[in-house]
């Protein structure tokens, strides 16, 4: 038997004179590789042999014993283009995979090397970008390609059946001269048959089968699941006021530390965060046979139990640097950051309850729905529908800081695993939610039988994703990325498609506070008004579900034209709510509010209201704003936050809006071609003084018909700069002049655009 520790030398074994012709590399034999002299030199690529010579060992129980009882099967085999090998084959066939791997590495081991090094960069942008996205989403991809192995080894395992019942027929003679040929061939026309065009029969296994999956995938759209789930919602308070008082690094840090916190208690008791709602997060514990927690008593028990420790450990937290942060980066705290802990550590409580952060959770429970929109080739979005959604609105409004509030629905379901302290049968018989815990205090008492799970992590932690990907070939890899991209924002996702974005940091901490930043954003909040609870009837409620598509496909649809970003499409406490920005990277452009943002937003309401019957409110800002991840290491998303943002959302509210565009006075002064007609002042979050507040008037057949406007028969002044322009241009003409530049310089606001025009 071949010896192991050579092999992972890389030492040079004599191949067998007669080596099974059934072992192949594309269309080349083992005996046809080349054999190089050539001792290794590299450390990387010895480390690859030697990794790769042990998992082959581990794998296929050669431990160097010499001999191998034929009463232990060996498992079957696969390589590229290799059958797999019978119950009971000889130690001398499996000595002969493990000497052509040698060979192999010793011939080609820088290409292994590069390969296996691009495998292993194409897995860490997986990861990277799952954490982007619900852990339900990346189980629900991974599903695909599990349901997509399992119909291709459906397929396998007909044709062979075929095969060997047509060849039962023949006599022993001429199946014993076929059986060679019929075996390698089998396996080559596995994916022949009627189900494959002609042009996924010319593509290698692997891109034929994702080819197929991809095309399931875009006629399932909108995709839906029904689900019986404990949502939790928890509003975190205090962020406005402090990005009015930090620095972006500062900012990130303390932003990103407290909601580390909160991410910790969730993933230690296996909840889902699903959405990051600005400075809020919905988390989910859903009914799973695969799951450590069963019933929806028992996720009930541990929205909870995590809801309660959450209040505990994180209501009037001061803002501290984290322990995460490496030491160079600690080192370069902006003074604002500093000065704020001194202050907080000397002044009185008042003082100090002015900059902490505060947090509050609503628990409801109920049918949801989960539903995939938008397309395969843009943007996708994952929401949840149900009336869970309201349930934690209603239990969320009715809770103070430090306090966790439950819906009657829930607090029937907690009842049948413990005690619950308090008058809840009378507000359940009033449809009130009822108070379960205030900061350290609890007021329910799970039986000793029904005591909650900890330690169980989130449900897609890099960790576990590993585990998925060891056997995934390259094809699958690239179309669970291009997937996973669909969910996550443009930002991100281009950032993480560049070889820019591959730039080493310390930590993964580092990596998201280093991509943070203050920028002036256009933000758009628009709520389209339909109905969006579930009724149950399952014809109803799949044409919510393509109305929701609907709506999604045709915003980023103008998006895309106009380069625009989709922040987020969400159902909360508002409603249906689409969010959409421009000044991100990417989407930043001269006059971009007046050319780009606002007819955008007119285009799109209009939009929804002629191909769908849909009123809209829109709420717009321009300001300031931070931009960057918020979450924790492990689960994130990239989110836009500012006292801009929070007003924008507040000019779309009903309170507010009757189905018109609401926009601050910066869109107003950017905006100088459209007529706005002024409205009363409102208060907002994060604003001393009054809001003024407008609304855009629709644009003029004539400013639609043109970018910069059409041209006037009576135009006052600017005769001079006319007449030097003519001539320039008459010059040109007449002298067949190839080009010439003319220069028009003058401050913003002057007329440069309607002087060109004319």
């Amino acid at each position: 038997m071949t010896s192991i520790n050579t092999m992972m030398k890389g030492g040079k074994e004599k191949p067998p004179d007669q080596p099974p012709s059934s072992i192949r590399v594309g269309e080349q034999n083992c005996h046809d590789i080349d054999d190089d002299d050539s001792s290794y030199s590299s450390d990387d690529t010895s480390s690859v042999m030697s990794s790769l010579s042990e998992k082959y060992r581990r794998l296929e129980g050669l431990r160097g014993s010499g001999n191998q009882s034929s009463a232990s099967p060996q498992p079957p085999i696969h390589f590229i283009n290799s059958s797999p090998t019978k119950v009971g084959a000889s130690v001398e066939f499996e000595d002969d995979k493990a000497n052509m791997i040698a060979k192999l590495m010793k011939s080609h081991g820088q290409v292994v090397s590069l390969s296996l090094v691009e495998r292993s960069s194409l897995i860490k942008s997986i990861i990277r970008l799952s954490q982007h996205v619900p852990g339900c989403v990346i189980r629900s991809l991974l599903d695909d390609i599990s349901r997509d192995r399992k119909e291709k080894k459906e397929r396998v395992d007909r044709r062979r059946r075929r095969g060997n019942a047509h060849h039962h027929k023949k006599s022993w003679k001429s199946r014993r001269r076929s059986s060679d040929s019929c075996e390698t061939c089998e396996e080559e026309k596995v994916y022949d048959g009627d189900q494959l065009s002609s042009n996924e029969s010319r593509m290698s296994p692997g891109q034929r089968s994702i080819a197929q999956l991809v095309g399931k995938s875009t006629k399932s759209l909108p995709l839906s699941r029904r689900r019986q789930s404990a949502l939790l919602f928890v509003d975190i308070s205090g962020f406005t006021k402090l990005s009015t008082m930090l620095d972006v690094d500062s900012f990130s840090n303390c932003i990103n530390t407290y909601f580390q916190k909160v991410i910790n208690q969730v993933g230690s008791y296996g909840g889902d965060i699903l959405k990051f709602a600005g400075d809020a997060i919905f988390c989910e514990w859903r009914v799973s046979s695969h799951e450590s927690v069963q019933t929806l008593e028992q996720c009930v028990l541990q929205a909870a139990t995590c809801a309660a420790d959450i209040v505990s450990l994180c209501s009037d937290y001061t803002p501290a640097p984290s322990r995460r942060m490496s030491k160079r980066r600690s080192s370069t705290l902006s003074s604002s950051f500093r000065s704020l802990i001194t202050h907080a550590s000397v002044t009185s409580d008042s003082s100090r309850r002015e900059i902490a952060l505060n947090v509050k959770c609503g628990l409801g429970v109920g049918h949801m729905a989960g539903v995939h929109v938008g397309d395969n080739m843009s943007r996708r979005e994952f929401l949840m529908l149900g009336d869970p959604i309201d349930q934690v609105a209603a239990a969320e409004a009715a809770a103070r800081h430090g306090e966790v509030f439950a819906s009657p629905e829930a607090i029937a379901y907690l009842t049948k695993m413990g005690s619950v302290r308090g008058d809840w049968k009378s507000n359940i018989n009033d449809g009130l939610p009822t108070r379960l815990a205030v900061r350290g205090e609890r007021f329910f008492f799970p039986k000793e039988e029904y005591a909650p799970c900890r330690g169980i992590g989130l449900p897609c932690e890099g960790e576990k994703l590993l585990r998925h990907f060891d056997d995934f070939d390259s094809s699958e890899l690239n179309w669970l990325k291009r997937m996973i991209s669909l969910y996550v924002h443009p930002v991100v996702a281009n950032e993480e498609h560049e070889s820019s974005s591959h730039v080493k940091h310390e930590t993964d901490y580092d990596r998201n506070v280093a991509a943070a930043e203050l920028r002036n954003v256009y933000t758009c909040f628009i709520s389209p008004k339909i109905d969006y609870n579930l009724t149950g009837d399952e014809e109803k409620d799949q044409k919510l579900f393509h109305r929701l598509n609907d709506i999604m496909t045709i915003t980023t649809r103008h998006l895309d034209r106009a380069q625009g970003h989709l922040r987020q499409f969400i159902l909360d406490d508002k409603g249906v709510v689409l969010i959409f920005t421009f000044g991100l990277r990417g989407s930043t452009f001269p006059n971009m509010i007046a050319q780009r943002a606002i007819p955008l937003t007119f285009t799109i309401v209009q939009s929804l209201q002629d191909e769908l019957g849909i009123k809209v409110s829109a709420g717009a800002t321009f300001e300031k704003a931070y931009c960057g991840v918020v979450g924790g290491v492990n689960r994130h998303e990239f989110a836009v936050l500012g006292p801009a943002v929070n007003l924008a959302a507040r000019l779309m509210s009903p309170k507010h809006n009757s189905d018109v565009i609401l926009v601050d006075k910066n869109v107003r002064l950017l905006t100088s071609q459209i007529f706005f007609r002024p409205l009363p002042a409102v208060m907002a979050k994060g604003y001393a003084d009054p809001v003024p507040i407008f609304q855009p008037m629709k644009i003029s057949s004539d400013q639609q018909g043109s970018r910069w406007g059409h041209a006037k028969k009576k135009f006052v002044g600017r005769a001079s700069e006319i007449k030097q322009s003519m001539h320039v241009a008459k010059e040109m003409a007449l002298n067949s002049v190839t080009s010439k530049f003319l220069f028009v310089s003058a401050p913003s606001g002057t007329g440069k655009s309607s002087l060109m025009v004319q």
